[in-house]
């Protein structure tokens, strides 16, 4: 974990720089936890999220807990609508990047496993939060279009969020570190059944992907090295409709996973 002097405006600057995209709105699925513990829905159920970390980035951390829940709350609105995403992401979340999942561009049932990474949770620049930068990995998570198999994507992305404490408790509740249960079905979508978010606050910091489209960037590097241990094959210049398929593709246990719901 990276240490040294807080910048406190940071978070202004951050804020103005941040992508919306408005598109045609789908009618997202019914959330499933407008009573009960929250459950993933139909739509997720057949994909699972692999986590890694590198040496030094412990999974079982409150900032590890934070970036796991709005990184999968992430996939879940794209591919539903906000409505559907983990207990509290919809107040975690700043307001203005909400409309991102509005678009219907990415909707519908996805399968496989995505694999995401965390490089670094860096304190030195936030008052009260923390940035987290990612990896991610999508070469083996596809979204059913037309009757196929689409990979989501063909490549791999270093991704960068800030999160920022709104009470100042940062001190005290960042030493808490969770186990690393898992629910009974590792083949399928795990989710906590309550909100993790509590007053902390979410922002998409920024995205730096592996294609044509932005250009060669040394900062992707340790993305790319982490994505080819996993996938060699991990490609530049082919959409990924050259990809689909008939068969739904498998799913890989899920790591770490979200306890089931207490009884």
């Amino acid at each position: 974990m990276t240490t040294g002097t807080r910048c406190p405006g940071i978070a202004t600057y951050a804020l103005a720089a941040l992508l919306t995209l408005v598109s045609a709105c789908t009618p997202a699925s019914e959330p499933e936890h407008a009573s009960g513990p929250y459950r993933p829905p139909e739509e997720v159920r057949n994909a699972t999220v692999v986590w890694s970390a590198a040496p030094g980035v412990d999974l079982s951390t409150t900032e590890a807990r934070l970036i796991r829940a709005t990184s999968e709350s992430e996939i879940i609105g794209k591919a539903v609508g906000f409505d559907a995403t983990y207990p509290g992401f919809a107040e975690a979340l700043n307001s203005r990047q909400n409309r991102r999942y509005e678009s219907s561009d990415y909707r519908g049932e996805i399968s496989g496993t995505l694999y995401q990474h965390i490089l670094e949770f860096d304190h030195s620049v936030v008052n009260s939060g923390f940035i987290a930068k990612t990896c991610t990995l999508d070469t083996a998570i596809s979204r059913l279009v037309g009757g196929k198999w689409v990979p989501t994507g063909i490549g791999t992305a270093l991704v960068t969020y800030m999160f920022t404490d709104t009470v100042g408790r940062m001190d005290g509740y960042d030493l808490k570190s969770y186990p690393l249960e898992a629910g009974a079905d590792r083949f399928h979508w795990q989710a906590p059944s309550e909100n993790v978010f509590g007053w902390w606050r979410a922002y998409l910091y920024d995205y730096k992907g592996l294609s044509k489209y932005y250009g060669v960037n040394t900062e992707i590097d340790p993305c790319v090295a982490w994505a080819r241990t996993i996938d060699p094959d991990v490609a530049l210049d082919h959409p990924p409709t050259d990809y689909a398929r008939d068969v739904r593709p498998p799913a890989q246990p899920v790591y770490p996973g979200w306890p089931d719901p207490a009884r």
